[in-house]
């Protein structure tokens, strides 16, 4: 919602399925109990990491397009209570509430605020490597627009960004993001902050990265590589190979688990789901 209105040429032209809406962990049921007096209707809880979704009153079920912000596609409110990333059991990185600093944001709607930089373009960076291996093109080029425009206006400097990843200890969940989004578009992101993000980075990570890369802002396949990147030493790749075992997501009935790994193990048969890493 922040930076379709403020970094892209058009509100429209960034779509978006949901408004993502941070309060502090101590007003999150009043918040949830203020969705509900405006009709909305909680669909899903999660605890990792703590959030909520709300559906608005009457909202469309249909799906009419996902190559347009569609006025009659389906949304919701992801309602936050915290800026982290939980990776796997034992792996969470993020920010916490006294370094949420904030801008006032115009959106027409009312008077809203955002993230200020550096964490925005940090928060981004994680936000947009978390899911790399579905990785959006469209979450690169929003990363591109933030850096370019605010480093333009000075209202982010790279020395305050090297001082939030050093403090809070995210250089490595965002290193992927960063990377892809300087080779899209060379020039946003500092060199001299570039390469020593890449030695932040596990060589697993690394190799994704160069996979995605060279295949066009894809990843051309599933490996082993892509499912332990983000672990760092025995104990975080032990807890790593624990997730892959058996998912810690709360939201997810052990039947749909079990569904899962026999729809895994029918896909190993088959040949259909490589577990080498990418040839180095």
């Amino acid at each position: 919602w922040h930076t379709s209105h403020v970094y892209f040429p058009g509100a429209a032209t960034r779509p978006c399925a949901d408004i993502d809406v941070l309060v502090r962990p101590g007003e999150f049921q009043r918040a949830g109990a203020a969705l509900q007096a405006a009709g909305f209707t909680e669909t899903r809880r999660t605890g990792r990491p703590p959030r909520s979704e709300w559906a608005p009153p009457g909202r469309p079920l249909t799906l009419r397009s996902l190559e347009l912000d569609h006025a009659e596609n389906p949304w919701w409110i992801d309602l936050h209570q915290s800026l982290d990333r939980w990776y796997f059991r034992g792996l969470r990185a993020g920010f916490e509430p006294p370094l949420w600093k904030t801008v006032p944001v115009e959106t027409g709607v009312g008077h809203v605020h955002g993230l200020a930089q550096p964490l925005l373009t940090v928060f981004l960076a994680m936000h947009a490597a978390f899911g790399v291996r579905d990785v959006r093109l469209l979450h690169l080029i929003e990363l591109v627009f933030v850096i370019r425009r605010d480093t333009a206006s000075s209202s982010l400097t790279w020395r305050d960004l090297k001082e939030l990843l050093t403090a809070t200890g995210t250089a490595r969940f965002a290193y992927p993001a960063l990377e892809l989004a300087a080779r899209l578009a060379p020039g946003p992101v500092d060199p001299d902050t570039r390469r020593p993000l890449a030695g932040t980075g596990t060589a697993r990570m690394r190799r994704v990265v160069d996979a995605i890369a060279g295949a066009g802002m894809q990843l051309p396949r599933r490996t082993l590589d892509e499912r332990l990147m983000w672990a760092c030493g025995a104990r975080e790749l032990l807890c790593n190979i624990g997730e892959l075992v058996w998912p810690s997501d709360e939201a997810l009935p052990a039947a749909d688990v079990a569904r899962l790994y026999l729809r895994r193990a029918r896909m190993l048969v088959r040949g259909q789901n490589g577990l080498r890493s990418q040839a180095r």
